[in-house]
């Protein structure tokens, strides 16, 4: 079986997870870009910022490329329909260690729907809402 490596994370980047010791879903911001493990092992996806909404400290990303390095379930994918100007993800600032993320699904521009309305985040959550703390590189 091939193993789907994650990107690699520099030093600078701020790493985000439900759980820093045992999560598998991540999110690493740097700048106006992001990386994201949408499926571990099956979908590593790079983001850039779409907008900010400082009166709620929050940021809208969307697909940034056709990722390269991608599982099964990754292949079957739409992907050249993915990569639009409609945000897939948006993260709230609550504190300089804690966010709020919003996962939307990639939005098709051919169908007009959002596919791939899950992440591993809404697997390592204990509830319905997603809350990130900041993990040491």
């Amino acid at each position: 079986m091939l193993k789907i490596k994650p990107p690699k994370k520099k030093k600078k980047n701020t790493l985000l997870q439900v759980d820093c010791k045992k999560g598998a879903g991540s999110i690493s911001i740097d700048g106006k870009e992001a990386s994201l493990t949408v499926l571990y092992n099956q979908i590593y996806i790079d983001m850039k910022e779409l907008k900010r909404y400082d009166f709620e400290k929050g940021i809208a990303y969307t697909l940034k490329e056709v990722p390269e390095d991608i599982g099964n379930i990754g292949r079957g994918l739409n992907w050249k329909e993915y990569v639009n100007n409609e945000p897939i993800a948006y993260l709230k600032i609550i504190d300089k260690n804690t966010m709020h993320f919003y996962w939307y699904g990639f939005y098709n521009r051919k169908t007009k729907k959002r596919e791939c309305k899950e992440t591993n985040f809404q697997q390592e959550s204990k509830t319905k809402e997603i809350i990130l703390k900041k993990c040491s590189p």
